[in-house]
């Protein structure tokens, strides 16, 4: 596949977690709301987690901003939703590398621990934040989620 090809299908994984995100609501019974906001550039989003025997039973988010932050969210939540046998400690050593990939410090590749390796394939979408690094600007955007997802399990472990 031709790198225009490739960066086109990031960007259509992108405009459709924007346009359709995932979980964008507030979810019955969380135990768990936490605000991030980004100053920068006035992204605001809320985090709803039902937390159960250290475990993730659900996650969804509200919020406005713009297109990166709100795919971000979405992916994670997505993302997040597939994990409900994991446990919070296990999940916030994931986030770490996530938010580590976002940042550009390590590849797709080295994302999943031993523990993880089999969602290799499931969580391609965050392919689509492979190069945000490369755009200042819009790193913070894309973290916005993950950072206040990853400050939420800090404080449970």
């Amino acid at each position: 596949m031709e790198l225009d090809n490739i960066n086109s299908l990031y960007n259509d994984i992108l405009i459709e977690h924007y346009q359709r995100p995932f979980n964008k609501k507030i979810i019955e019974n969380y135990n768990i709301k936490q605000e991030g906001i980004n100053p920068s550039c006035g992204d605001e989003l809320e985090l709803y987690l039902k937390i159960n025997n250290q475990k993730i039973e659900d996650l969804s988010f509200q919020g406005k901003g713009c297109s990166v932050s709100i795919a971000s969210a979405s992916i994670m939540c997505y993302l997040i939703s597939t994990l409900k046998e994991y446990n919070i400690k296990d999940i916030k050593d994931l986030i770490d590398n996530i938010i580590d990939y976002i940042k550009g410090k390590i590849e797709y590749e080295n994302i999943f621990n031993e523990n993880f390796r089999e969602l290799k394939q499931e969580f391609q979408d965050l392919l689509a934040l492979k190069d945000i690094y490369k755009i200042p600007v819009r790193l913070k955007c894309a973290l916005l989620g993950w950072i206040t997802l990853k400050e939420i399990l800090e404080e449970l472990t």
